[in-house]
């Protein structure tokens, strides 16, 4: 999958100087560099997998969640570097996060990144006129394009825009908005409500072009289309949609794994880049940055939350196929990329959760309780499985965000699901970290839960920063 990248894709290396620091506004072609010229070429670029599907923009909400603690010995032990010192900082949420110099692949620079290439196909493609037998080739690198820039529009409001809020969304800064490939054009920031249109506008037209399943699982398609734009819904308190989202996505594909046909015994439970995974519907990765890193067999940073290791009750086949035990640590293995790095694209068993939850919320417990028994089944061994029954709308719902916290592990989801269910009082959580004597809190409502800007983009862009 992987292309060859000849010498008529060499513009791709230049568009990916499009970061933070200040080679993004001195951005000059060489004379040498070939600009794409037919779809195939620019289908390739997008079929970059190192940096359309390796580099997921949800680092610094991994990073400052609550799946894992560090030790204060292993904080200390942690080199001072450009690439460690502004995670440091973010695991204590700290007024100053990025101090200048990070690399390339942190959430603000992987996202532009990807959505400079998504541009440079979207800005070009339309000097290339479709014929009848062209016509599937052009739809579906349209349909890429759109989907990869609305996705990573979508991350970077989750770790750079406050929480949606319809009653504020068209005041709070949002994104800049950047439709153009020319990365030398400045772009002041929109407006939150502005930067989710944006994101649904993308995904409306990038269904209409995508087929429903794709011939890779790196690639977008329908299905995933749907996956994502439940995830924003949700994000949005617009519950009725993301139910409909789901519903689309689960027409296409509604596959779950039983757990109980799965080895435990390899250093990671599923297999590499989700082969045979029948779950997966696009294959995608968060960078693993050191301070949260997890992998059987490494010397990492990573302890799993003890209270939610105490979640998974007798018979939870997901103890296992989550968790290593190394030394006293509890460390994860249960990533659908089935290496150490953290799936974080779309698979169905977050589909099924997502319907559950906005059913629950429609006041439909029982519809509710069809989809959460239906994966449950699949994660228990058959003699300790009890399917969950209520009338109660709300206990529903109780059990669902349980639920999403146990089997949506290291998926990119979790700061998402706390930013959104702060809102709401019965769910509000803080997140607490202990490094010695020095107790840290993240309460709700506190603007920490928005991170600063990169110092470069401020530099460089002129962008108000966020508060702290």
């Amino acid at each position: 999958m992987k292309k060859k990248i000849t010498q008529s894709l060499l513009i791709a290396i230049s568009v990916l100087t499009v970061s933070c620091g200040k080679k993004y506004l001195d951005y000059r072609a060489d004379q040498r560099q070939v600009v794409p010229k037919t779809l195939d070429e620019f289908q390739g670029l997008l079929d970059y997998i190192s940096t359309m599907n390796e580099i997921g923009s949800t680092g610094m909400g991994m990073i400052g969640g609550d799946e894992y603690y560090v030790t204060e010995a292993q904080y200390n032990s942690i080199t001072q570097s450009s690439t460690n010192d502004f995670q440091k900082n973010a695991y204590i949420w700290a007024d100053q996060v990025y101090v200048g110099r990070e690399p390339t692949q942190i959430d603000w620079t992987a996202g532009y990144n990807r959505v400079m290439l998504a541009n440079l196909c979207l800005n070009n493609m339309e000097n290339i006129k479709a014929t009848p037998d062209t016509q599937e080739k052009w739809n579906l690198l349209k349909g890429n394009a759109l989907f990869f820039r609305s996705l990573a529009f979508y991350e970077m409001a989750q770790a750079y825009c406050p929480v949606y809020n319809a009653a504020t969304a068209s005041g709070d800064l949002g994104l800049p908005l950047r439709l153009d490939a020319d990365p030398t054009v400045k772009v002041p920031r929109a407006s939150v409500e502005a930067t989710y249109r944006q994101i649904l506008s993308d995904l409306d037209e990038a269904e209409k072009l995508l087929p429903n399943l794709p011939l890779v699982q790196f690639r977008p398609c329908k299905a995933a289309t749907y996956a994502l734009l439940a995830r924003v819904y949700m994000q949005m308190g617009d519950y009725s949609k993301a139910r409909e989202s789901a519903d689309r996505c689960l027409q296409i594909t509604d596959k779950l794994i039983n757990y109980n046909t799965l080895s435990f015994t390899a250093n990671f439970t599923f297999p590499v880049h989700g082969a045979n995974n029948a779950e997966v519907i696009f294959m995608y990765n968060a960078y693993q940055f050191s301070i949260n890193s997890s992998a059987t067999g490494n010397a990492s940073l990573f302890n799993a939350d003890s209270v939610l290791l105490k979640s998974y009750t007798t018979g939870d086949l997901r103890f296992n196929a989550y968790w290593a035990k190394s030394g006293t640590r509890n460390i994860f293995k249960g990533s659908y990329k089935g290496t150490a790095a953290y799936f974080t694209g779309f698979a169905t068993d977050e589909v099924y959760l997502n319907r559950a939850e906005c059913l629950a919320r429609e006041n439909k417990p029982a519809e509710a309780l069809a989809d959460l028994n239906k994966l449950r089944q699949n994660r228990f061994t058959p003699a300790s499985f009890v399917a969950l029954t209520s009338n109660d709308a709300q206990q529903v719902l109780d059990w669902v965000i349980a639920e999403r916290r146990k089997e949506l592990v290291c998926r990119g989801t979790r700061w998402d699901d706390l930013r959104r269910l702060n809102k709401e009082p019965r769910y509000a959580t803080t997140i607490v970290r202990q490094l010695g004597a020095n107790r840290y809190e993240l309460k709700p409502g506190d603007l920490k839960w928005t991170w600063p800007l990169p110092v470069e983009a401020i530099g460089n862009g002129g962008y108000q920063q966020n508060p702290r």
